[in-house]
């Protein structure tokens, strides 16, 4: 999930998959350079929860940012999200 600038959703996006009743998954979250709140707010939140693994890089754009997060598993199915969705 690529996050750029996404404070004020961030979690509520993230708790909604936690919900979800899918059997094995893991979520990996790039925070893509934001400037507001969006990577402490990550953080202080979901750091030691254990299907949720942070990343962040200087701002390159979303693709770079999904493919950043691709690059991070060897999942056999990826599903990617936008933070807000």
């Amino acid at each position: 999930m690529p996050a750029y600038n996404k404070s004020k959703v961030i979690e509520q996006t993230i708790e909604s998959i936690l919900n979800s009743k899918y059997p094995s998954f893991d979520i990996i979250i790039i925070d893509d350079g934001s400037s507001d709140e969006t990577l402490s707010i990550i953080q202080n939140r979901f750091s030691n929860h254990p299907l949720i693994r942070i990343f962040t890089k200087k701002n390159g754009g979303k693709s770079r940012a999904l493919n950043y997060g691709i690059e991070q598993t060897d999942a056999p199915i990826i599903v990617t999200l936008d933070a807000d969705t």
